[in-house]
Parts: structure tokens; C-alpha cells; sequence
């Protein structure tokens, strides 16, 4: 027989306890605790919720964190062109910026370039 999902172990535990509380007589008869299942249902019960709340937080956190990267990408390029345009490709590296020009494939100063605000001002 194939095992149970978790959710199918949980409601399965819930069904045969709610049948187990509502028959006094079988359970004083073949002397069950029920208690016995309630704990560790509920138990695990919490965990599981716990759990879940967890993996929701973990969703929202990588959200943030992603629009956070894209941001961090979005002014590091903007500010690599200002880099680029501004100060001579021989001084590139001391911003972390490729100097393709010393390596023949340099794109003309300016090129491709969007308007960028003027930061001194």
C-alpha cells in the first residue's frame, strides 16, 4: 500500500479520533487513551502550521531580496556608464569596470548611452 501524503496521515489521525471521542463505550471498553493520539496530532498540527508559516516568510523574503538585486543591478549599470563616460578607459579598473578598449573591443565613448542626470549639480 502506498504511504500517505502528510496532509492524508493528518486527516486520517483527525477522522478515527473524532470517532474514537464520540464512542465512549469502545474506547472505556478496550481502555483507549485518546489522548495518546490527541497530543501528537495536535503537535503535529502546530509544527505543520509553524512550518507553513515559514515557507510564506521564506517567499516574501526572496521577493524582497530579488527586487533588492534588481535595484543593485539596475544603479551598478547606470553608474558603470557614468564610469565609462566620464573617466578615461584606462582608469576603469580602479571602478571594477572592464577596460574593453585596451583589449580591441572598445565601443566609442558615448555610445549606446542613455541621458543620464547630471550628479555635480
Amino acid at each position: 500500500m502506498p504511504r500517505k501524503t502528510f496532509a492524508e496521515l493528518l486527516n486520517s489521525a483527525q477522522v478515527i479520533l473524532a470517532g474514537l471521542e464520540g464512542n465512549a463505550m469502545l474506547t472505556q471498553r478496550r481502555d483507549i487513551d485518546t489522548e495518546l493520539l490527541s497530543q501528537p496530532l495536535f503537535s503535529t498540527t502546530r509544527a505543520n502550521n509553524k512550518q507553513e508559516k515559514l515557507k510564506a516568510d521564506l517567499k516574501s523574503k526572496t521577493a524582497e531580496l530579488k527586487e533588492l538585486q534588481e535595484s543593485l543591478n539596475k544603479e551598478l549599470a547606470t553608474n558603470k556608464k557614468i564610469v565609462k563616460s566620464d573617466i578615461p578607459p584606462a582608469q576603469w579598473k580602479e571602478y571594477g569596470c572592464e577596460n574593453l578598449a585596451l583589449s580591441g573591443n572598445a565601443m566609442p565613448l558615448n555610445a549606446g548611452l542613455l541621458d543620464l542626470p547630471d550628479f555635480n549639480h
